[in-house]
């Protein structure tokens, strides 16, 4: 179990350096075959939320254009399709998007990366409950954002799941 905030999820890992460096190939170097290792990892974390919630989705993180130019695809979404030929849950097309531009977060701290996306998502509504699906959770800005956004378009986020979390330095 992992919790940032008011928000409780699972992730397959700790971000040790291996599982870092084939997050970083997957997602910056275009190594997507690693997507089917993500996937059986991710899989078995779905099972938190079933059966009680047959009807969920999934619901990948919003990447920011350039990012995707740069890359040449949406690690996200790719990540959530490979969950989805794994499990047979659904993911829900394009639900999040950014409504401003957000800065790279990478180099930012805990109370840098929550200002940074303050309101800065907006959602589609669905009528399914939604299970979010991201690649690494550090201090849970992002996933918490996405809630917000998708609370604000009347959809019951249940949690989230993730490859790997980054664990307290203290």
């Amino acid at each position: 179990m992992v919790k940032r905030g008011s928000l409780e999820g699972w992730a397959a890992m700790s971000l040790h350096p291996s599982a870092a460096s084939a997050i970083i190939a997957f997602k910056d170097r275009g190594r997507t075959a690693t997507k089917h290792w993500f996937a059986k990892s991710l899989a078995p974390l779905l099972q938190n939320y079933l059966p009680e919630n047959r009807n969920l989705a999934l619901v990948s993180m919003p990447v920011r254009a350039a990012a995707i130019k740069r890359r040449g695809f949406d690690h996200s979404r790719t990540l959530a399709l490979a969950v989805q030929s794994q499990t047979g849950v659904s993911v829900s097309k394009k639900v999040l998007s950014f409504s401003r531009e957000a800065s790279d977060q990478r180099e930012l701290g805990i109370r840098g990366r929550s200002a940074n996306l303050a309101n800065s998502m907006i959602a589609r509504p669905i009528k399914r409950p939604v299970v979010l699906i991201d690649d690494v959770v550090t201090t849970g800005a992002t996933l918490l954002e996405a809630r917000r956004a998708l609370l604000v378009a009347g959809v019951e986020v249940l949690g989230f799941i993730a490859i790997a979390e980054t664990l307290s330095k203290s």
